[in-house]
Parts: C-alpha cells; sequence; structure tokens
C-alpha cells in the first residue's frame, strides 16, 4: 500500500501512462492464441531481454516477459516487476 500514495505525487501527465488497454481475442480476426518460449529459439535471451526493457516511458507486462510463459502467474510477475521499476522512475528527482 505504500506504493499506492507515491502514484498520487505523480504529474497529470504521468497519470495519463496508467491507463491501459485491454483487448478480446476473440474479437481479432485470425487470433488463435500462443505464447512465447524463449529459452528455445536462436537468440531468444537477447529477444528476451529487449523485450523487459523500457522503450522509453513504455514498458511492456505479460506473460510473454515473464519466465513463466504461457500462465496468467508470468503475467502477474511480469507485471509486478513493471510496477516496481515505474515506482522506482517515479521516486527519481525530476530534472530541471
Amino acid at each position: 500500500m505504500e506504493d499506492m500514495g507515491l502514484l498520487v505525487k505523480l504529474e497529470p501527465t504521468d497519470l495519463a501512462a496508467l491507463r491501459g488497454q485491454s483487448e478480446s481475442w476473440a474479437n481479432v480476426p485470425f487470433s488463435e492464441g500462443a505464447f512465447a518460449i524463449w529459452e528455445f529459439s536462436p537468440g531468444g535471451q537477447a529477444t528476451y531481454q529487449l523485450l523487459c526493457k523500457p522503450q522509453g516511458r513504455l514498458y511492456f507486462a505479460g506473460e510473454h516477459a515473464s519466465r513463466i510463459t504461457a500462465w496468467m502467474a508470468g503475467a502477474i510477475e511480469s507485471a509486478r516487476y513493471v510496477v516496481k521499476e515505474i515506482v522506482t522512475v517515479a521516486q527519481q528527482p525530476k530534472a530541471l
């Protein structure tokens, strides 16, 4: 709960980044579900690390950005990691 207090201190422009988007894959043509296995693909480790690295203010979370791929536990693990990263960045003093 202590981390939730930090959200209150964010700038209004920062709060816009907290809005999420969801998609019902059942409504997306040609989407039949899949999962990522990074360990066995050529260059998989480097791809995994790149995916987990924030792109500016854009962070990726989900089972595909976890070592527990294809499971909700992986999505939760990934989300917790990303939230901690965002809170850490939010706590840093802003440059003038």
